[in-house]
């Protein structure tokens, strides 16, 4: 979600906190979900099977559906689930472990780690 931010205590500042700290939601302007997988474009695109989570939480939430049956076909199957912010945290993680694996790979070790 994007966001208008004001600060801490009226006064624009409250000195025991950082900035990052003093920004609170006010108003959001759009909601947006996002979509996560462990797809490769060119299997995409050539119809290979592939899946994908969408994390939203629209409302009303028959966006939410409506959003997946966007995606959705029979070679790219969509789920979907309403915690954005776990969505991209298992992401991320994703993304380490991929990481882990490739360094250990490209160490030459015997030990398989995809």
């Amino acid at each position: 979600n994007v966001m208008n931010h004001g600060h801490g205590n009226g006064n624009g500042h409250d000195n025991n906190k950082k900035d990052t700290e003093q920004t609170t939601p006010r108003q959001t302007l759009f909601s947006c979900g996002v979509l996560m997988g462990a797809n490769v474009a060119n299997e995409v695109a050539q119809n290979r099977i592939c899946e994908s989570t969408l994390a939203s939480n629209f409302n009303p939430p028959e966006l939410n559906q409506l959003t997946q049956q966007i995606f959705h076909s029979t070679t790219f199957r969509v789920q979907h689930i309403c915690d954005i912010a776990g969505a991209e945290a298992c992401g991320a993680l994703k993304n380490i472990i991929a990481l882990g694996a490739g360094f250990v790979d490209g160490l030459g070790s015997n030990a398989d780690a995809s």
